[in-house]
């Protein structure tokens, strides 16, 4: 299963590559933010530095996935909070964060 990924901070292809030598049933797939806006997808994971535009994704069910921790990015928690309700999961490893959500998920 791939999974279209769209984040700032991974080289484009790294995570196919590690899940395709891993033999991984499921690969993240990075993808263009043209390609997020633009295009109907089932499933988008979108990571901390496109939140900004979460409301403009086309897809079915967006995933909320935090890598940087508060102390980096605080805005970006805030964010998370205020669109918990409109992703289907939020993937984080900030206990608080996920203590505040209904829908948040320790990665």
């Amino acid at each position: 299963m791939i999974i279209p990924l769209l984040d700032a901070n991974v080289p484009q292809g790294q995570y196919e590559q590690e899940g395709i030598a891993l033999g991984s049933k499921c690969i993240f797939k990075n993808i263009s933010p043209e390609d997020a806006l633009s295009k109907d997808h089932e499933v988008i994971v979108v990571t901390d530095k496109y939140l900004p535009v979460f409301h403009q994704i086309r897809a079915k069910h967006k995933i909320i996935w935090l890598m940087e921790p508060a102390s980096v990015l605080p805005q970006i928690y805030q964010s998370a909070v205020q669109l918990a309700a409109q992703a289907t999961l939020v993937f984080s490893h900030a206990k608080d964060l996920l203590d505040a959500i209904p829908n948040g998920c320790y990665c």
